[in-house]
């Protein structure tokens, strides 16, 4: 509606590609809704404003792009560098626990096993994927 005003804190919380953050930002201005970023101000529709939010919008999806190169760079050192590396969350469960969660799963139901083990339903399900029969 004309004279609502959207905050958000950050930039990057509103868009990170800046074609998308352009896009979203010019049409929330066309229906003069005001957008108010807690850390920058509010973004008027002048050719400064327009200016400041692209570059700002550049500078977030950098970030972005930064954090995901370092982070492959990360794990493909540690695929080298690590017999031991594996990709996603560690296992919570013991070898031992996990025998007997499916030892169990063989006379219950996964929803049993998943209240008395105190796990996902889902994790009973990669576990028996994984290591089971």
């Amino acid at each position: 509606m004309p004279g609502d005003e959207l905050i958000v804190t950050k930039l990057d919380h509103l868009s990170r590609p800046v074609q998308q953050g352009t896009t979203l930002i010019s049409e929330l201005q066309e229906k003069n809704i005001v957008v108010n970023i807690l850390n920058m101000g509010r973004m008027d529709h002048s050719p400064n404003g327009s200016l400041m939010l692209n570059m700002f919008l550049a500078f977030a999806q950098f970030e972005r792009d930064m954090i995901v190169q370092r982070t492959q760079e990360g794990k493909e050192y540690q695929r080298q560098h690590n017999p031991n590396f594996r990709d996603g969350r560690k296992i919570k469960k013991t070898p031992k626990q996990i025998t007997e969660i499916l030892m169990y799963l063989e006379t219950h139901t996964y929803n049993e096993t998943a209240r008395l083990f105190e796990v996902d339903k889902s994790t009973i399900v990669r576990y028996k994927q994984r290591f089971g029969n």
